[in-house]
């Protein structure tokens, strides 16, 4: 689909229209990811056949959308690009330099703050420290006041969480997150959008990883690499029969250890923060202890507990992406559901966290929650330690 070309009244260049630039700007002024990939989605389907359109009417499209769908106070916070450059400077090692709520609500969204909320606690700071006429604190001093303001704004828990974090981010490990589930559980959306709200650096899924080890290995040495997990079974050695659906599912587990373990390697040496996520990142079978003490490594399952939710998700993800058949997936479903069962009955059984996944949204909080309850057993919150 040919993207319209942008004009400007006071430049000669025409730039395409680009959705993951419009997404960021949304972001920036307080959208989740999710919401301000829909409403560039749909403005990218509302301007198909369209050549060209001017600056100023695309800003005032998205503005529509806007205070449709979230509110004029949201549409002005777009339109008219925020506030103005703040006076006040924030000194850092010794050295000034400027103060914007968009700095500071994303170094929140890192601490696990919603991002509305985020962006009005740091407007909130914004307009207090320039009515106290303070136009130039302190690093730590910012600190205090933004703990402050989350428990007056956000109450107790988020203040705690936030000293939670802080601690954390200081600690100098990475955090690295398994996202596990069946196939159809959500997965990779709810892992890019965790990833994004906790400024998680990288994410990597294992399907990815399983399509590299594919291009270097023959299929008759891995077979079962050549499958879905789901069907893997018929890859195996001698009789097959559906009875074998755990067992083809473990052999492609056992070759996939290898890459996840260089990927969480390779975080670790780099000290990033990493979200890893598939149907492979199986914690029971991974052996993640010789990690533990050089990162946070922190697993979580998910579990579409309704079997047909489960099937509608697959014709939703037909719709989105047609080269992922729902009649593929639905002709193995009893397979799909035997794997899950047993993903989330060991998972159970060993103490790993399971999340039911329905809206992506509650769905991505329940995971940020599970992983600020294991960052605070190590780090618990203490507002001396800021």
């Amino acid at each position: 689909m040919a993207r319209p070309l942008v004009t400007y009244r006071t430049r000669d260049d025409r730039i395409p229209f680009l959705r993951g630039l419009l997404t960021q700007s949304l972001v920036d002024v307080g959208l989740t990811f999710t919401e301000a990939y829909a409403v560039a989605s749909e403005l990218r389907e509302s301007l198909k056949g369209v050549k060209e359109i001017p600056a100023h009417k695309l800003r005032g499209l998205v503005g529509e959308r806007l205070a449709a769908r979230f509110g004029e106070e949201v549409r002005d916070r777009y339109t008219h690009g925020g506030p103005a450059e703040s006076p006040i400077r924030v000194v850092m090692d010794g050295q000034p330099i400027p103060f914007t709520p968009a700095t500071l609500a994303r170094s929140l969204q890192a601490c696990a703050i919603d991002p509305p909320a985020a962006y009005r606690i740091a407007l909130t700071i914004q307009q207090q420290l320039e009515a106290a006429g303070e136009l130039e604190v302190n690093s730590l001093d910012l600190r205090r006041k933004t703990y402050e303001v989350i428990k007056a704004a956000a109450g107790a828990k988020d203040a705690d969480n936030y000293l939670v974090w802080r601690r954390f981010h200081r600690s100098g490990r990475p955090l690295i997150l398994l996202v596990g589930g069946a196939t159809g559980s959500g997965k990779s959306v709810v892992a890019a959008e965790v990833a994004y709200r906790l400024g998680l650096v990288r994410s990597q899924s294992t399907d990815m990883l399983r399509e590299v080890m594919r291009l270097m290995l023959a299929p008759e040495l891995m077979p079962t690499l050549f499958r879905s997990t789901y069907d893997a079974w018929q890859a195996l050695p001698g009789e097959t029969s559906k009875q074998r659906v755990l067992e083809g599912f473990y052999a492609q587990i056992q070759a996939m250890r290898v890459p996840i373990h260089a990927t969480i390697r390779r975080a670790i040496t780099e000290m990033v923060h990493m979200v890893i996520d598939g149907v492979h990142c199986f914690a029971p079978t991974l052996d993640l202890a010789p990690f533990r003490e050089q990162a946070m490594v922190v697993p979580v399952m998910l579990a579409t507990l309704d079997k047909e939710e489960l099937k509608e998700h697959f014709s939703r993800r037909t719709d989105a992406a047609p080269q992922r058949r729902r009649d593929r997936y639905l002709s193995h479903f009893d397979e799909i559901w035997e794997i899950q069962a047993h993903l989330l009955e060991t998972s159970d059984q060993e103490g790993i966290p399971i999340v039911p996944s329905h809206t992506v949204g509650d769905t991505v909080q329940a995971v940020i929650d599970l992983v600020t309850k294991e960052l605070a057993q190590r780090h618990p919150p203490d507002v001396n330690k800021l």
